[in-house]
Order: C-alpha cells, then sequence, then structure tokens
C-alpha cells in the first residue's frame, strides 16, 4: 500500500475491481489536457500553481476526469459488500449524524446525502470547482445515474438546484437487454 503513487492506488484498489478502468487524475494546464477531456467553461482564472512564473491559467483544472458511466460503475461499491468497501463501512458511510435529519429529512452521511424511504435509502452526491460539475444518485427504485457538466452554477449561468427533483421524475419504459456499454464508451 505505501511507496505507491496516490493515483496507482486508487485505481488498483478502489476503481479496478468495480470495473472502472478509465478515470484518472486529470492534468494541470489546457495544453496538457487527456484525450477525450473536454473544455471547461468557467470565468475564473488564477495564477498556476506549477512554477513561480505567475502566468494567469484558466481556474479549472486538475482533479479526477471520469465517465458517468465510471461514476455509476463506482455506486456499485454500495451494492456489492466487500467487493472495495466492507458492509460495516458503507453503514458508516450511510448513517445518520447525532443530529439527526434535516428539515427535509435528509441527511449528510460520509460523503453522501443521504434520505430513508419505503424500503430503501436513497443516495446522492454532488460536487463542483470552476467549470465542472457533477451529481450522482443511486434511487430507490433501483436505478443509479450520473450528471456531468462542464460549467457549473456561476453569474449568469443555469441554477442546478433542481437538477435532481427533474431526474427522479424520468421514467424508462424499456430497457436494452443487452449492455451498450462498449458502443457509447
Amino acid at each position: 500500500m505505501w511507496g505507491q503513487p496516490y493515483e496507482t492506488y486508487v485505481k488498483t484498489k478502489l476503481l479496478q475491481p468495480l470495473g472502472i478502468t478509465r478515470m484518472r487524475l486529470g492534468q494541470s494546464l489546457r495544453s496538457e489536457a487527456a484525450a477525450g477531456e473536454v473544455r471547461y467553461e468557467s470565468q475564473y482564472t488564477n495564477k498556476t500553481v506549477l512554477d513561480t512564473s505567475g502566468t494567469v491559467v484558466p481556474y479549472p483544472y486538475g482533479g479526477w476526469l471520469a465517465s458517468a458511466v465510471d461514476l455509476v460503475r463506482w455506486t456499485l461499491a454500495f451494492d456489492r459488500p466487500g467487493t472495495v468497501l466492507s458492509s460495516s463501512s458503507i453503514a458508516k458511510l450511510v448513517a445518520k449524524p447525532e443530529i439527526g435529519a434535516n428539515e427535509y429529512g435528509t441527511w449528510y452521511g460520509g460523503g453522501w446525502w443521504c434520505r430513508q424511504v419505503t424500503g430503501h435509502l436513497n443516495t446522492w452526491h454532488n460536487g463542483s470547482m470552476p467549470g465542472t460539475y457533477t451529481y450522482l444518485a443511486r434511487l430507490q427504485n433501483g436505478f443509479s445515474y450520473a450528471l456531468l457538466l462542464n460549467r457549473r452554477e456561476e453569474s449568469g449561468s443555469l441554477d442546478y438546484d433542481g437538477i435532481d427533483d427533474d431526474m427522479n421524475k424520468v421514467t424508462v419504459s424499456s430497457w436494452p437487454t443487452t449492455d451498450l456499454t462498449s458502443k457509447y464508451f
């Protein structure tokens, strides 16, 4: 475990057991963008952290790069105890804190928002930085979905607060009978 690069450890111990093979750390400058990486839309800039030149670069650089497919595969960690997380670890991640649920019946566990619904626990997580916004959810109906945008809420942009409500209203009348992942990813 010790002595290996962070990215190698995460890929080997957490991602590969779930079939996530393309997720990787992003590069630090637009000129070094990874193959297939999107262009991030943000009004913000900052000085580079790579040297002392003071060069101003787009703010959104660094972090992990993942597809919606990869993120949905990550939810398998919570459906397959023992793959990368034990049952007790999963229970701790979604445990209701001592302060209880908020006025909406939700609470923040160890990295997941949670809401108890009949017979199931809905869990979700969202995050953003300039140029990105991501939303990942596991629902009571057995479905998981990921939404990735190359812009976060900034002055003059769309408001994302209603995304989860809108996505929870989506219904699917027919699903493919085979795995189409390789066709679209």
